[in-house]
């Protein structure tokens, strides 16, 4: 709804776009969180990506041929971010490698572009913000369960006691090399 008409979205405002989703999860709530999450990663892209990140994602976004998720929960810390300790490191490629696990991604096993926040500045000084020493990179894979791209793998669905029309899995990002 929000993504830009150049890119083949409506160009809506957030607005309109809240409105949409609002009236969607009145009548199934799941369906509004699928939409939402794939929002997140469209929204990021629209305002903090390269304009060669957003000719290349955000027309398939538009149609639905891309999916989007957002990784930044840890098992060990929910949405504390401070707390996150998965972290890319510059690799001899000129990329780099990302290690560590995430949790409760929605999408997780439906999408194929993963939004993951993970720690990047591991030698800023003490007292620097947190915040200062985080990226996130944007994660090709497959749908589906199982090894979904190098190095990263989707184990399989999270047992949820509702919201269950929503895939909610973990990510497992071993030495992928973006």
């Amino acid at each position: 709804i929000m993504i830009p008409e150049e890119y083949g979205g409506l160009g809506e405002s957030l607005t309109t776009y809240a409105l949409c989703v609002e009236e969607i999860a009145r009548g199934w709530m799941s369906v509004s969180g699928i939409i939402n999450t794939h929002f997140i990663v469209a929204y990021m892209i629209m305002q903090h990506g390269t304009d060669e990140q957003k000719a290349k994602y955000l027309p398939r976004m538009a149609t639905g041929e891309v999916r989007g998720a957002f990784s930044m929960s840890e098992p060990h810390c929910g949405s504390d971010v401070a707390a996150i300790t998965s972290k890319a490191v510059p690799n001899a490629e000129g990329g780099y490698t990302l290690n560590g696990q995430k949790m409760w991604l929605t999408n997780g096993g439906s999408s194929t572009l993963v939004a993951v926040l993970v720690r990047t500045d591991t030698d800023a000084p003490e007292g620097a913000s947190v915040y200062k020493k985080m990226s996130t990179f944007l994660v090709e894979k497959e749908p589906g369960f199982g090894e979904t791209a190098q190095g990263v793998t989707i184990p399989g669905k999270i047992a949820k006691m509702g919201y269950k029309g929503v895939d909610t899995t973990e990510a497992i990002y071993d030495n992928h090399r973006i």
